[in-house]
């Protein structure tokens, strides 16, 4: 917190009491006490919105949505979760379904398609976003109907990407990591 918006409850004292050193030692720990105070209405403040909300907010959220976490997911990864789950609204149809996958993967991360003639929706998203596969398989399965059979997997890299660089330099990955990881 900046010292502008500091308290200090020295200065509400009447000048004859200010020069006693046990009132002014009372009044630093008040101090203290004070912006603890006021850090932590701030963090209630934020924790009611997704976007600044801390890690007790972001467990709030999960509870309250019936979301677990896994181990090594970052704040901002259990905050995405928790964002594609209150994103869902009806009415579901193909437009608003590609509008989600836009807020969740941006805007060119992800490939979109539907045979409407055998009923199956193919849907591939970025590497960029491959730790969100599950929130976005979820998001899927709740707006995409029965009837419809989903492909849900991630959009590798493919020749086009890799055909600017030398053997040279592609030989210090695996195929592995050619495919799945994301290559500057």
């Amino acid at each position: 917190m900046s010292n502008e918006t500091r308290t200090d409850l020295m200065a509400y004292l009447p000048e004859y009491l200010k020069k006693y050193c046990e009132l002014e030692a009372i009044m630093q720990t008040e101090n203290m006490e004070l912006e603890n105070i006021k850090m932590q209405h701030t963090q209630v403040i934020d924790d009611r919105f997704v976007i600044s909300c801390g890690i007790y907010g972001v467990l709030r959220f999960e509870k309250m949505l019936g979301i677990t976490p896994l181990l090594d997911d970052s704040l901002e990864t259990r905050k995405f979760r928790i964002l594609s789950k209150q994103s869902v609204s009806i009415p579901y149809n193909y437009i608003f379904l590609m509008r989600q996958l836009e807020i969740l993967c941006g805007k060119d991360n992800y490939f979109l398609e539907m045979d409407f003639v055998n009923q199956i929706l193919t849907v591939k998203i970025g590497l960029v976003s491959k730790n969100m596969l599950d929130s976005v398989r979820e998001v899927i399965f709740t707006v995409v109907p029965c009837n419809i059979l989903t492909v849900v997997d991630l959009l590798y890299n493919q020749h086009k990407l890799l055909k600017n660089y030398t053997h040279r330099q592609l030989s210090a990955y695996t195929h592995k990591r050619l495919r799945e990881d994301v290559i500057l």
